[in-house]
């Protein structure tokens, strides 16, 4: 498999590479996008072969779930039955941003966030799917901040990488 890359203006991304984004997505694709933190390989977290093609190339434990990214506060309700006013108050204060939370949710644990990215919450509203999300490395390895830093590690393994710049923070995101 070929590796396609596509160049994405950070401050204004294009439909058409979002659009090509989400189409993989939809498809069952792995694609590698930015957020603010890291570089993230994702998948539509509601395909199972999907999800276990993404285990299977991270090399990550299958008992370690994925965050579950999603582009709006409207959707914690579909993963999360009591959102208390606290949590609420949590979310609304730092979401969009670096916090995934963990809480209880419908089917069990869930850890949830929304990106603080421009192209990562286009990508994820035009799939319109939440997203199976984690780190782009291999497991135990440092996180990568640029496009050329998952290519040296995915090139080959994964459908699209979605290149919109280093990221800005560096630093993955703290688990509430």
């Amino acid at each position: 498999m070929k590796t396609e890359i596509v160049n994405i203006d950070a401050d204004f991304p294009k439909a058409p590479d979002v659009k090509k984004a989400a189409r993989v997505l939809r498809k069952g694709g792995i694609i590698a996008i930015p957020t603010e933190t890291v570089y993230g390989l994702a998948v539509n977290a509601k395909d199972k072969n999907a999800v276990d093609r993404l285990y299977a190339i991270k090399k990550r434990p299958s008992n370690k779930p994925f965050t579950i990214q999603i582009s709006d506060l409207t959707q914690v309700k579909y993963y999360i039955d009591n959102i208390t006013s606290e949590l609420k108050e949590i979310l609304e204060k730092f979401w969009p941003g670096p916090l995934t939370i963990i809480a209880n949710g419908k089917s069990g644990k869930i850890g949830l966030r929304i990106p603080d990215n421009k192209t990562a919450l286009a990508i994820i509203h035009e799939a319109g799917l939440p997203l199976a999300v984690t780190s782009a490395n291999i497991s135990g390895t440092e996180a990568v901040t640029s496009a050329r830093e998952v290519t040296k590690t995915f090139n080959g393994l994964i459908d699209l990488i979605v290149d919109d710049g280093k990221t800005t923070r560096g630093v993955e995101s703290t688990i509430l």
